[in-house]
């Protein structure tokens, strides 16, 4: 079992190509989906900043952090929203329009490279 950060840290830096840890593998897969049992905090849901996602002075574990599973995303996309095609329309509309730059450095810095690295078939296609 993992804490809530070291697998919100897992996620960022698989998303960035670097070796983690292998058990912490089954965790970032149940983040993609849903809820996430974590060893400090319960479940969490996992969500992504997308208008700080332009930025590049952001490690990318910096994007994504773990609230409540009932918690309102608000201004985040829930990291789930990647294997659920409602929520990616939902978050597609809303971030394309009002923030297209943001929106494609999201899609290219986190959702793209996790679907590679977890091989996952995403909500896009």
């Amino acid at each position: 079992m993992f804490s809530a950060m070291e697998i919100r840290d897992a996620i960022g830096q698989l998303a960035d190509g670097h070796r983690i840890d292998p058990g912490l593998v089954p965790f970032i897969r149940a983040a993609v989906v849903g809820p996430c049992l974590t060893s400090d905090d319960g479940y969490r849901q996992f969500v992504v900043n997308v208008q700080a996602c332009g930025q590049f002075n952001v490690d990318t574990e910096e994007l994504i952090w773990p609230v409540h599973p009932d918690a309102d995303t608000g201004d985040d996309v829930p990291l789930r929203a990647l294997t659920n095609r409602a929520l990616w329309e939902l978050a597609r509309s809303r971030w394309d329009g009002q923030y297209p730059r943001e929106w494609t450095a999201f899609v290219w810095r986190v959702a793209y490279p996790l679907s590679l690295r977890l091989l996952f078939t995403p909500a896009w296609r």
